[in-house]
């Protein structure tokens, strides 16, 4: 099972950053046509270079899903504008910015 406290190296955090920038966005109502092409575009480059099995991927984007809705759940009516202002704004900019 995937975990971040288990010290997963630094193509699982990039992959599971991918996944939760975009959950974020998604929760915001920050997605444009843009922001779903940047997305699928990184996901195929790193779903191509990925070593780890099918099975730890999934684990991976699951489990950003389920951080992004956590901790959108976690946000007090209308506390969730401030997450999306900077936490949302933030994983979109990552979303378009080209990879390193």
């Amino acid at each position: 099972m995937f975990s971040l406290t288990a010290g997963p190296d630094a193509t699982e955090r990039r992959y599971y950053q991918l996944h939760y920038d975009y959950e974020v966005a998604a929760h915001c109502g920050l997605v444009s046509p843009r922001i779903e092409q940047a997305f699928r575009a990184k996901r195929r480059v790193a779903d191509g270079i990925a070593t780890r099995p099918v099975e730890v991927q999934r684990q991976i984007r699951l489990k950003a899903y389920v951080d992004a809705a956590g901790e959108y759940d976690n946000r007090s009516l209308g506390g969730h504008k401030q997450w999306c202002r900077l936490e949302g704004r933030e994983g979109v900019r990552r979303l378009l910015t080209l990879p390193e």
